[in-house]
């Protein structure tokens, strides 16, 4: 029943994972990824059919349909194909076509890994195109409680129950046929989900193909993969035998499938499943009428019990409006009474508002006549207050008018005590420049008189000059006196500016406190004014007394 891979062969292997529709074929296909397989290049994406992923080339699924189009049948319908009634020449482009697409998919692959459903209906297409392609296929079948799979059919498409089991077996009986004497194996998709570690062990074994990606992360990985959440319809194998939906050769060719995914096997398999594969082309005419009928009947039952169903929502709708009518009454009862007696409360309370408003008015009189006699003594006030206000005005203006001509003459006669100071300081500036040229001429003098007086001691020596040196004494005597008379009449002259120049000093700091740095200036003059006077009694007096030195002598 089952021929090994021929390993002298140097063929590439292809992994190919047959099985209907709905059926765990992607949860194979995911297994024998995770462990070294390569996917297709263009993989169809995840939705809601399949959350985890379908692991098939979408570039394949779409040629599959289009081969499936032009034997005029669908994914769906379960007539035998007959490849034969295809042209050659058709048919040649059809195999070189998926042979370009096997290359496309595969580019570089070490271990290919193909996966559609529609493969089930035309494996010998396939397996010629594969060896085109140069690759060796190794078949791994697996299949999926009928029901199971029919319900999962039905959840996702308008196909009965009994139409999703009739796919079933279309799709397992061509794929069993079609891979006799070729490396295959069987499992199924609760055994893999029980324990995928036996499955491939068995695998393995009955291809004689070995994955070697088998790392404690990489089972880790699959142990994640594998969950019960892939697993949407569940029912049990025995409800095959029991379900009145499964008809006898859906139930018969589980029943063989099953004994071989659990290693066990009869002599008359391959025959029996020779005959209810005739049974199945044979009965295609009946099972169409029947099928079509039991749609038909279907749509009725499902157009009428979308009418009951729209029927006895309104009914429940009529319901509900009666009770929401009801309750609205009530509700309007109760508020009718609760009007009533806010009215009556409201009355009370305006009869209460109209005596106090009264009141109010009342009071609001008195107060109104009392506010008109303050408001007209306070418009009294203001009158009185604006006339003082006026008055304060024009003597604010005209005191700063008086002020502003003050002011004026200030800085008129500011500046004309700035004249005069300058002119002070210039006429301080001559003089003393007059008492540094008189203070020369008396060190030239002093030194005359030094020079005098050694020709006095020279004198003493030389009695004979002694009157003429009396001559010269007394003519330089009276020159002296008379330099002391400059010198004195100088230092009277500068002690009279130093008196005019403090008073006028004094008169310009209280005239304006802005001239206190001419002020200064004119302190530092005065300041060496004295020192000048200082140094000049020095000198005046200094020939004096080597007169009377002289004199005494």
């Amino acid at each position: 029943m089952k021929d090994k891979l021929e390993t002298k062969k140097r063929k590439p292997v292809i992994l190919v994972v047959l099985g209907p529709h709905r059926s765990g074929t992607s949860a194979l296909t995911g297994v024998l990824s995770h462990l070294g397989a390569s996917l297709p290049e263009h993989l169809m994406p995840a939705n809601d059919g399949n959350a985890v992923g379908y692991f098939e080339s979408s570039r394949v699924k779409s040629f599959n349909d289009k081969l499936l189009a032009e034997l005029g049948s669908s994914w769906h319908d379960i007539s035998p194909l007959a490849l034969t009634s295809v042209p050659d020449q058709v048919r040649d482009s059809f195999l070189e076509e998926a042979v370009e697409l096997l290359e496309t998919e595969f580019s570089g692959a070490r271990i290919p890994l193909l996966k559609d459903p529609r493969i089930c209906r035309f494996v010998p297409f396939w397996r010629e195109a594969f060896e085109r392609a140069g690759y060796q296929p190794v078949y791994i079948h697996t299949h999926r409680n009928p029901l199971e799979t029919a319900q999962s059919i039905a959840a996702r498409h308008p196909i009965l129950v009994e139409m999703g089991l009739l796919i079933w077996l279309r799709h397992v009986l061509d794929a069993e046929a079609a891979t006799r004497n070729a490396p295959r194996a069987f499992t199924n998709y609760l055994a893999l989900l029980e324990n995928w570690r036996a499955q491939i062990t068995k695998i393995e074994a009955a291809t004689g193909f070995i994955l070697h990606r088998k790392t404690p992360a990489v089972q880790q990985t699959i142990d994640a993969f594998l969950t019960e959440g892939l697993r949407h319809q569940t029912r049990k194998p025995e409800d095959v035998r029991r379900s009145p939906q499964v008809a006898n050769i859906v139930r018969e060719t589980f029943e063989i499938l099953e004994s071989w995914v659990d290693g066990v096997s009869a002599p008359g398999d391959y025959a029996k499943l020779d005959s209810l594969r005739g049974q199945l082309d044979g009965a295609i005419g009946p099972l169409t009428t029947f099928m079509n009928a039991l749609e038909e009947s279907n749509s009725t039952r499902i157009s009428l019990g979308v009418q009951l169903g729209e029927m006895e929502e309104k009914l429940q709708g009529r319901s509900l409006e009666a009770e929401q009518l009801s309750e609205t009454v009530k509700a309007l009862k109760a508020s009718k009474l609760r009007i009533e007696e806010d009215r009556q409360r409201l009355e009370a309370v305006l009869s209460s508002r109209e005596e106090r408003l009264r009141a109010l008015q009342e009071e609001t009189s008195t107060r109104i006549g009392d506010l008109e006699g303050q408001l007209r003594q306070r418009g009294l006030e203001a009158e009185q207050w604006f006339e003082e206000n006026r008055e304060m005005t024009e003597r604010l203006n005209k005191s700063t008018q008086r002020f502003e001509a003050d002011l004026h003459k200030r800085d008129e006669e500011i500046r004309t005590l700035k004249e005069t100071v300058e002119e002070r300081i210039g006429e301080i500036t001559r003089l003393s420049e007059m008492v540094l040229k008189t203070g020369d001429k008396l060190t030239t003098e002093r030194t005359q008189s030094a020079q005098l007086q050694r020709e006095l001691v020279a004198a003493r020596q030389g009695e004979d000059d002694l009157h003429k040196r009396d001559e010269e004494i007394r003519a330089l005597k009276e020159t002296v006196e008379e330099r002391i008379g400059e010198i004195t009449r100088l230092s009277e002259m500068v002690l009279k500016t130093g008196d005019k120049l403090t008073t006028e000093r004094t008169q310009s700091a209280q005239l304006q406190r802005e001239l206190v740095a001419a002020r200064q200036g004119e302190a530092d003059q005065r300041n060496r004014v004295d020192a000048l006077l200082a140094s000049t009694s020095w000198r005046v007096t200094a020939p004096i007394r080597l007169l009377s030195s002289l004199k005494r002598r």
